[in-house]
């Protein structure tokens, strides 16, 4: 098993045992050792809304698949499935807060999220929280303005952390959301029929 435990470790908050565990249960479901795209839109079917595919298909490949083969191997399918984005500690929560700011937000890899960026992510997830869509506007709004701390329309790093960290209610929907969505995807993928 040519993976990096120790990273994998780190990132999922799984043990070496679990780790152990789940690769060999991706190479019973993947004998080929990869899960392609086709594969994985089949999974994503069952747990998201068919509009949401697209968009989340392109990034979860663009976030995870490292060498743009169009697969996933099983180090880039654990960390697509089963990053740990909840913790007591409030700096695991600020670097868990990091790594979803530049592997999830940040979609072009600017280093700041504008208004476009944060609504595209806070769409799908106020739909998971039950918010009605009614209210996505005024609530993305707000999210903006309270994130945009210097006010010049765009969404740092540091801005974003420091306004998650410091909101808890904004904090429990960005790490229980990703929390379900990870929690999805990992058991579709190990049930596979």
């Amino acid at each position: 098993m040519e993976v990096n435990l120790c990273k994998l470790k780190r990132l999922t908050g799984l043990s070496h045992e679990e780790l152990l565990s789940k690769h060999d249960e991706f190479k019973s479901k993947y004998p080929s050792g990869y899960l392609t795209r086709t594969e994985f839109r089949t999974m994503a079917e069952k747990v998201m809304q068919e509009d949401e595919i697209p968009g989340f298909l392109t990034n979860v490949f663009k976030m995870f698949d490292s060498n743009k083969d169009r697969k996933l191997d099983f180090e880039e399918f654990i960390l697509a499935t089963s990053i740990r984005l909840e913790g007591d500690q409030a700096e695991g929560s600020r670097e868990k807060l990091k790594w979803l700011f530049e592997n999830v937000y940040d979609k072009d890899h600017s280093g700041v999220v504008n208004r476009s960026e944060l609504e595209q992510i806070l769409t799908s997830l106020m739909r998971q929280e039950n918010i009605p869509a009614s209210s996505y506007k005024e609530v993305m709004i707000d999210i903006f303005q309270e994130m945009d701390a210097n006010r010049d329309g765009k969404i740092s790093q540091r801005e974003f952390v420091e306004a998650a960290a410091a909101c808890d209610l904004l904090l429990k929907i960005l790490l229980a959301a990703a929390n379900r969505k990870r929690d999805t995807l990992e058991k579709e993928s190990l049930h596979k029929n």
